[in-house]
């Protein structure tokens, strides 16, 4: 702490003198108040201090001219507590723009033998050691780095955590590469590895394909909306009870706000997700709703981007907020429900109509993922006729659509939602680390992950679709590899309990479900209500035949299924699907059974209540166990099979998350038949 003296001009008993003689006991400081002349000429005393060269008051010589030297109004007298100086205290005279100014006063008599101030001794404290600290740190960690490098399994563990740290860097908007800490030029290296990812995040946002398309001659001439897909829409809160009002319009789904709510109000956030299995709508006092505008899908979290790179480099071709536009919607809910409570379709007819009015020309439409799908259900309901249909006709398509691009789409479904409605489990969670196994099933478990994902019937539509037709039986499925041990037609397999993983066949292979089977076993071992929203919303069969085919134009569950509902009489819209492959990807999978549980589907039924209760017969619920556990066999681990197997799943071709079965199968043959694509 400073403590500052003020002196005054004079002092009671005695003639004015240099400001080294005159002190006075305040403590608060004020300013000096001075002309704008030129310093003024000082000697050395004998004291140590610095004089004026002519007696107070007299005239001096500046530039050749006369001038009175005016003192200060006020001087500060500053005392400080030094280490260099042994713990004494030290003096200086602030005034700022006089020759008074930072004087050194600490050898005056009169202030040399001032009575000292009690105080602690000086500590040299954490800070003054702090290099040595952060050498020692540096070292350490780039000793354990190495170290960890050397075992395959942590390695993965660490690069976890390396995209962990860049995704917090990110966030946080800084550019880690750009900045000059003036580093060894080890540690600089190091933290280039370190935040390789951000590196290559930043050097990438270059627009350099919609350059390139530039170049080329290409500009922005249709409008476009985007369709985002599952999961990919932020969804922010619209409750304002006390509870949930600190959460209003802040993201509970994406974004780095959704993380912290999981980890420290999890329970709040699987109330405001989960949607009512009944109705299907949000439960009562909740309002969750899909973001608005461009950012609604543009990035999940930071350093994930979704839309980002689409939306930059088509505004290199010309493309802004006027023409281009993101329909965002609210991905749990089922199609159905999307018109119900956010008429999402009648906004999308106004904005498809809306876009030929004012440009005169028709829109592009691109969807993603599940996207695709929900774009493939409106080209139904807009022709239909009827209450709470689009009633656009049988040329509205034609009149205002140019082209529809799938990437990625999800148009036969998914074989991992089939895993995730069963036991609230994929590929992302059991191939983890034992440690996070055991405290994501802890903290988030298998039970309350599938309870979450049946409430949300839009994931629903993911189902696998064609069954073995599409998918194979149990002894082919069409994208079996040469010399298959396994065929993929059995998409769930249950072995024998005790049963080693070397030694699996015919005889230790408990049961094979196909596609047929896994839709009856799914629908076995759910509540109630999700077998009900399934009925009502959904239908994942094939139809051959044309004629009943035209009937299904009539039949809402048909027309999220494209075996089942044939395209629009459309001729001059174009259809792309773009999609990756080559990389391993789920397909089907091992499931273990454990013991019996009190099954979910009784809980349904566990306080029932009727409208017209007359030649009802009660009956109580059973109290005992009726309902088998299962899961995803993570302990079947054999990269030599073939198919390959990885913690219970079995790997197949695709993108590394869809099936190419799902991805290209309506594209390469589906929609060339007729009675698909009537145009």
């Amino acid at each position: 702490m400073n403590r500052r003296n003020k002196l005054s001009k004079e002092k009671k008993g005695e003639s004015q003198h240099p400001p080294s003689s005159q002190a006075s006991s305040s403590a608060h400081q004020l300013s000096s108040n001075h002309d704008n002349s030129q310093p003024l000429p000082t000697s050395k005393s004998s004291s140590g201090t610095s004089t004026p060269a002519t007696d107070s008051g007299d005239e001096i010589k500046l530039n050749g001219s006369s001038a009175r030297a005016k003192p200060p109004r006020k001087i500060i007298l500053e005392r400080n507590r030094r280490p260099s100086l042994s713990g004494k205290h030290s003096y200086n005279v602030r005034a700022p723009g006089t020759p008074w100014h930072e004087l050194d006063l600490s050898e005056v008599d009169f202030l040399k033998h001032h009575v000292e101030i009690d105080s602690p001794p000086l500590k040299r404290g954490f800070i003054k050691y702090r290099r040595i600290f952060f050498i020692v740190g540096a070292i350490l960690g780039a000793v354990l780095a190495a170290l960890v490098s050397r075992n395959v399994e942590m390695a993965e563990h660490m690069a976890t955590l390396r995209n962990l740290v860049d995704e917090q860097i990110d966030g946080l908007g800084i550019d880690m590469p750009s900045l000059d800490l003036g580093l060894p030029k080890e540690f600089a290296e190091l933290g280039d590895n370190l935040f390789s990812r951000s590196r290559e995040w930043f050097k990438n946002k270059d627009f350099h394909t919609g350059r390139t398309l530039f170049a080329d001659g290409y500009r922005a001439e249709h409008p476009v909306i985007l369709l985002p897909g599952i999961i990919s829409t932020g969804l922010e809160s619209w409750t304002t009870d006390p509870e949930s009002s600190g959460y209003f319009r802040k993201r509970l789904w994406g974004t780095t706000t959704m993380m912290r709510t999981i980890v420290f109000e999890k329970d709040m956030w699987v109330k405001h997700l989960s949607l009512d299995t009944e109705t299907g709508l949000d439960p009562p006092g909740i309002r969750v709703r899909a973001a608005e505008g461009l950012d609604a899908a543009s990035f999940f979290a930071a350093g994930f981007w979704i839309w980002s790179k689409v939306i930059e480099n088509l505004a290199v071709l010309g493309y802004d907020t006027n023409n281009l536009f993101l329909a965002s919607y609210d991905w749990r809910l089922s199609f159905h429900n999307l018109e119900v409570r956010d008429k999402f379709f009648t906004r999308l007819k106004l904005k498809f109509e809306q876009n030929l009015h004012i440009y005169g020309k028709k829109t592009v439409m691109v969807s993603h993922s599940m996207g695709s799908s929900v774009f493939f259900y409106f080209l139904k309901w807009v022709e239909a006729e009827g209450e709470g249909m689009g009633n656009g006709g049988p040329d509205w398509v034609e009149n205002h659509v140019e082209a529809f691009t799938s990437i990625a789409g999800t148009l036969l479904g998914v074989p991992k939602a089939m895993a995730a409605l069963l036991s609230g489990e994929m590929r992302d969670t059991v191939e983890v680390p034992p440690a996070a196994a055991y405290l994501l099933e802890k903290f988030f478990s298998r039970k309350e992950r599938a309870k979450l994902f049946r409430s949300w019937a839009g994931s629903a539509s993911m189902m696998i679709k064609g069954g073995e037709s599409v998918w194979g039986n149990s002894t082919w499925a069409p994208d079996d590899e040469p010399g298959a041990e396994d065929t993929h037609g059995h998409l769930y397999s249950f072995r024998e309990p005790g049963t080693d993983q070397e030694s699996l066949d015919e005889k230790s292979v408990k049961s094979n479900l196909t596609a047929q089977d896994a839709h009856l076993w799914l629908l076995e071992h759910t509540p109630s209500s999700f077998q009900k929203m399934i009925a009502t919303n959904y239908s994942n069969g094939i139809e051959k035949d044309a004629e009943q085919l035209q009937r299904n134009n009539q039949d809402p569950t048909k027309w999220s299924n494209p075996l089942e509902a044939p395209l629009p009489h459309a001729p001059s819209m174009k259809i792309y699907c773009i999609y990756g492959h080559g990389k391993p990807t789920e397909r089907s999978y091992w499931y273990q059974q454990g013991p019996y549980e009190q099954d979910d589907r009784l809980m349904d039924g566990k306080y029932p209540q009727c409208t017209d209760c007359e030649n009802v017969t009660h009956v109580k619920p059973l109290d005992f166990p009726t309902g088998r556990t299962s899961w995803i066999d993570s302990t079947i681990h054999k990269e030599d099979a073939v198919p390959k197997v990885r913690a219970g799943c079995k790997m197949g071709e695709g993108d590394g998350t869809v099936s190419l079965l799902s991805l290209g199968a309506m594209c390469a043959q589906g929609w060339k038949l007729d009675r698909y694509n009537p145009a």
